[in-house]
């Protein structure tokens, strides 16, 4: 989980090899979102990103 403030969201990869997980997410998965965690009232903060993945069509 990641407890920093702040939605995760896909940026431009910068020349450093950073900042292109959600960006492989998005052009690997279907689908894909992030479900927050945070529950104030309990002390609990964080997210995770989820994604689905489809198979392929079976070969007729």
């Amino acid at each position: 989980m990641d407890s920093g403030c702040g939605l995760p969201q896909p940026v431009a990869a910068r020349t450093d090899e950073n900042g292109r997980g959600l960006s492989l997410v998005e052009s690997c998965s279907d689908t894909w979102s992030v479900h927050d965690y945070t529950d104030k009232d309990s002390g609990v903060t964080g997210k995770a990103v989820w994604f689905t993945l489809n198979p392929p069509a079976a070969a007729p």
